[in-house]
């Protein structure tokens, strides 16, 4: 009840005692036609990623300036793998192609006694992008397509993001 509805506080990268970050699609804001699999921000995941123009953004601060292995939690359907995906921060940038069709379907609906108003879940699979130099500072972070060869890019999970020692 205290927490302010328009919270502009950046998500943390490279917070000095950890080696990891965690950027979900629950903590994104999408652009486009990509939508949440579901109004409930825990679980949910990006879908319907269907234009080149659309991406992902997160409002970031970079506390510790280093080089950091990014992985990529996604599913896609057999024919839209291909795409190219670029992660950017500033002027670094990285970009990898999906090159694994991975699409299992949705589950958790078998255990429920009630349909949930919730997000079900699905398998994603992890895929590295590489390493990208980020500096200290605020910033906004973008995931977008750069080429888009099937019907859609991805459904998109999470960005998990290693600081190298």
């Amino acid at each position: 009840a205290e927490a302010s509805p328009e919270d502009s506080r950046p998500f943390t990268i490279g917070h000095p005692d950890f080696a990891f970050t965690q950027l979900p699609a629950r903590d994104a804001l999408a652009t486009g036609h990509i939508m949440r699999s579901n109004r409930y921000p825990n679980d949910s995941f990006f879908t319907n990623w269907t234009s080149v123009e659309d991406s992902i953004i997160w409002n970031v601060d970079v506390l510790t300036a280093g080089d950091y292995t990014v992985t990529v939690h996604y599913t896609c359907e057999e024919g839209s793998d291909g795409s190219l995906v670029e992660l950017s921060l500033d002027e670094s940038r990285l970009s990898a192609r999906i090159k694994d069709a991975h699409d299992p379907p949705l589950t958790g609906m078998e255990y429920d006694r009630v349909p949930r108003i919730e997000s079900y879940v699905k398998d994603f699979r992890p895929m590295e992008m590489g390493t990208i130099p980020l500096r200290k500072g605020a910033g906004t972070l973008v995931l977008r397509a750069l080429e888009m060869p099937g019907r859609q890019v991805m459904d998109f999970r999470l960005l998990m993001l290693h600081r190298i020692e």
